[in-house]
């Protein structure tokens, strides 16, 4: 298993994007952000939501909500949605308790739906729905193989109605090919782990991030990012990131985005086998993606108490990437202590310019060749980018 101890290669393939666009700012500290599509959105607080029917241009009061989260929201038509213990058939004008946990997932076609409800004992029990989330009947609890640490569901993902996988608060994955009939259970890490967000491509591909919960000595807190081509039997290690992963998700088959705690935003665009930071946009608090597709992204700084609502149209992106020929950017050693060497695929009088996490530039170097050494001792231990034109790519200062 690759580890932040581990010396290694950052590599990366850079390609140019679109900026983003502000659709919104806001004032209010909102915890996600979620479009039905592109004119229907909505953004929820602890006790609180408002709607948008325009694409974000304009915003209903903010409307209270029954029970203590407005948590996240998930809308199978303009009419009928839910969220966190509750569901609504009017557009989110009025909400009645439904069997619905936060960690919930629907596919195929929006007909079948399947919940894992957080429970105090030994095992967390499952629930299906087959009728669009009218009615939810219980099936098979995904178990524990150590009864002494107790769980419960952190992130639910499916398929299609026969394929699932449930990441855990106490250290397993769990998968099931039979509809939640039966659930296996797996150990990717060989120690406890929070498995925080899933996502499956397809029946066989997946991805799942851990997070073990604390910072290190030396300052490193990765979110670590698991593959699995078998659907969720056995996972590898691919990836790290700064921070618990919040959310995953893929458009297709190569171009994904995750958000962290740290409120930083990553796409990959290599089908999840590296994952570099959007230096564009910072204090990243949540995504959605819709089917056209677009992504919209909530930010929140909290020093100037405001934030914004971000839309990226993707199809351009798409087609930019198509115009641009790949390029590569290597840093090593990786961690390193004194002096990184770059090698890049870069014009003349070209600059190597390096981020903090918060996106802050540092400082910047001429590039004097195909292979250029930076200093870095005197950067504080941690993760740090280095960018050049449209490269990106991560290091760790040990």
């Amino acid at each position: 298993m690759k580890i932040f101890f581990t010396m290694v290669l950052s590599c990366v393939v850079g390609r140019c994007f679109a900026q983003w666009a502000v659709v919104d700012t806001v004032n209010t500290k909102y915890s996600n952000v979620y479009f039905y599509n592109d004119s229907i959105g909505f953004l929820s607080a602890y006790e609180f939501y408002k709607k948008t029917t325009d694409g974000g241009s304009t915003w209903a009061t903010d409307l209270i909500t029954p029970g203590e989260n407005a948590g996240k929201f998930y809308f199978l038509n303009p009419d009928t949605g839910f969220r966190t213990g509750y569901s609504t058939h009017d557009g989110g004008e009025t909400w009645s308790v439904a069997n619905i946990d936060n960690a919930y997932c629907f596919t195929s076609g929006n007909k079948y739906g399947y919940t894992a409800i957080t429970s105090l004992l030994f095992s967390f029990p499952t629930y299906k729905s087959d009728d669009y989330g009218e009615n939810w009947q219980a099936v098979a609890s995904a178990p524990l193989n150590d009864t002494a640490t107790l769980s419960y569901p952190r992130t639910v993902y499916f398929s299609d109605s026969l394929h699932g996988i449930i990441g855990d608060f106490g250290g397993y994955v769990h998968y099931t090919n039979n509809g939640a009939i039966s659930w296996n259970t797996v150990d990717p890490l060989g120690y406890p782990f929070d498995y925080t967000a899933v996502y499956m491509i397809s029946n066989t591909n997946a991805y799942i991030a851990a997070h073990r919960g604390y910072v290190d000595p030396f300052g490193n807190d990765p979110g670590l990012i698991l593959h699995s081509t078998n659907g969720g039997q056995t996972w590898e290690e691919v990836d790290s990131v700064y921070g618990q992963v919040n959310k995953i998700a893929f458009i297709d088959s190569l171009n994904g985005y995750l958000c962290t705690y740290y409120n930083l935003l990553y796409s990959t665009h290599d089908g999840g086998r590296h994952w570099g930071v959007d230096t564009n946009i910072i204090n990243v608090v949540d995504f959605s993606i819709t089917s056209s597709p677009n992504i919209y992204v909530l930010t929140w700084d909290s020093v100037f108490a405001t934030g914004n609502v971000y839309k990226r149209d993707f199809i351009n992106d798409i087609q930019l990437i198509k115009n641009t020929k790949d390029v590569e950017l290597c840093v090593y050693p990786n961690p390193s202590s004194n002096d990184i060497i770059i090698e890049a695929d870069a014009s003349e009088n070209a600059y190597a310019i390096v981020f903090n996490i918060m996106g802050e530039s540092l400082f910047k170097v001429k590039l004097t060749g195909a292979k250029t050494t930076i200093p870095i001792d005197k950067l504080v231990k941690g993760l740090y980018f280095v960018k050049i034109s449209n490269l990106q790519a991560k290091f760790i200062k040990d």
